[in-house]
């Protein structure tokens, strides 16, 4: 199987580490208290706390009340993997989007529960979506609303899907977002669907189109389902009375609908 980006590297062992430093605070000897009920360690003035990424899913709930104390203090300083990070932040983010979904998972009989919706499995976790996985809608190519297979390179009638660039920002985007600290993300899961995603796609001009700016070639689009079903009637060429009607009715339909779209344009 084709190997794209070393998703397992987000599963290397990696520390929270919070600090602050003694303060003239009356609330001090309250901060380290929570510090050292915590677990803790004091070096010199400063005070140092070490948490696993196994322990950040509940983090929210030994270290909030610490963190209410001293977040605001100039000596506060708080990194994950080599990164500094506003630490409130980063355990609340946790704790209300992956901890809250992993345990409805755990209580949960549906098969789909981590698919983006009913329908879509996207990329196997329903926070997962930094482009979109399903062909659907106008396929109107925006960079901010991008889609999987935007990511490639055009070679004559031919587009190349570049599946190790999908693979790479899907790999920053679990990182970014710390998706990997759920225990049921399936990045083996996650690995299968780009490998399934095809190699190369036919600019057919049915089902995908180039999609132009100032009249340059910039991306391609895929066609909606209705312009498709139309565009294949009229190359079957078929010539029986009741499909040339509706070959007729849908092409008015079909010019109609792309004069709309491509107004917006």
């Amino acid at each position: 199987m084709p190997f794209y980006v070393n998703f397992l590297n987000l599963f290397e062992f990696q520390m929270f580490i919070l600090t602050f430093k003694k303060s003239t605070s009356k609330k001090y000897p309250a901060a380290l208290k929570a510090a050292e009920n915590i677990g803790c360690v004091v070096l010199d003035d400063q005070v140092v706390i070490e948490l696993t990424d196994p322990e950040l899913l509940y983090a929210y709930e030994s270290l909030k009340d610490l963190l209410r104390i001293i977040q605001h203090w100039k000596s506060v300083d708080a990194k994950y993997r080599g990164k500094k990070i506003n630490p409130f932040r980063f355990i609340f983010i946790i704790y209300t989007n992956i901890r809250e979904c992993a345990e409805q998972k755990n209580c949960s009989v549906d098969p789909k529960h981590c698919w983006r919706d009913n329908d879509n499995e996207g990329w196997g976790c329903r926070f997962l979506h930094p482009f979109r996985k399903e062909i659907s809608g106008s396929g109107e190519y925006k960079k901010s609303n991008q889609y999987w297979y935007n990511f490639g390179i055009r070679d004559g009638g031919t587009w190349k899907v570049d599946k190790r660039l999908i693979a790479e920002k899907l790999h920053q985007y679990i990182e970014a977002g710390h998706l990997h600290l759920c225990p049921f993300l399936n990045l083996d899961r996650v690995q299968d669907i780009i490998v399934e995603l095809p190699e190369t796609i036919q600019i057919d001009r049915v089902n995908f189109r180039p999609f132009k700016t100032d009249g340059k070639d910039v991306n391609i689009r895929h066609t909606p389902q209705h312009f498709a079903f139309i565009d294949k009637l009229i190359l079957a060429k078929s010539s029986t009375y009741n499909d040339l009607c509706m070959i007729n009715y849908l092409a008015q339909l079909e010019h109609d609908m792309r004069y709309f779209e491509y107004s917006k344009n």
